[in-house]
């Protein structure tokens, strides 16, 4: 990959950025304008609280997967370092029985794919964390989340202000806003 190609990516990220802007239905920009005062008023206990945000965001993002390169089956960024707060790893560990460790940094033993990465596929995606829910690659072609090339060069990426700021307060207000830089210092 030369510069050419990284140029050509980069200009086809930001016009898809925009094509996206543009072509959001007003149902979904009002939804995820009224996020953060939905967080707000409802009272519901954090891991509740946190299932609401994740089904606000998959309808928020929906629209996204026409316009985008990934595919069921594309796995690359589940290679790279996954963070994942203590309230998420909790909501993951009720919702699927799977086995927590005790959070250590050893760098060597933490590469390698996401412990729930099975056949190129999430074994847990219904309660996959925020950082997942939110990535969405706008580049022209998957080659560059693979894993030797996506740290090596960088792409406007999707985002509402909204969605975070809706996670950030839950965090908060959870008192479980602890984050774990890599998945697999929790999960193996």
């Amino acid at each position: 990959m030369d510069n050419n190609d990284y140029q050509e990516a980069v200009d086809f990220a930001i016009a898809n950025f925009e094509k996206i802007e543009q072509s959001l239905p007003n149902s979904i920009k009002e939804r995820e304008e009224k996020l953060f005062g939905k967080m707000l008023s409802r009272k519901l206990n954090p891991l509740n609280n946190l299932r609401m945000l994740y089904s606000e965001i998959d309808i928020i993002y929906s629209h996204l997967g026409k316009m985008i390169v990934c595919d069921r089956g594309c796995s690359h960024c589940c290679y790279q370092d996954i963070a994942i707060s203590e309230l998420e790893a909790e909501y993951i560990f009720k919702n699927t029985k799977a086995k927590r460790v005790r959070p250590e940094i050893v760098p060597n033993e933490l590469n390698g794919p996401c412990p729930f990465l099975e056949n190129h596929q999430c074994s847990i995606y219904p309660f996959r964390p925020f950082l997942c829910r939110r990535h969405v690659s706008l580049a022209n072609s998957p080659r560059w989340c693979e894993q030797d090339v996506c740290n090596k060069y960088e792409f406007p990426l999707f985002s509402s202000s909204e969605v975070d700021k809706s996670y950030a307060y839950l965090l908060v207000s959870s008192q479980k806003e602890k984050i774990y830089n890599n998945i697999r210092q929790v999960f193996r």
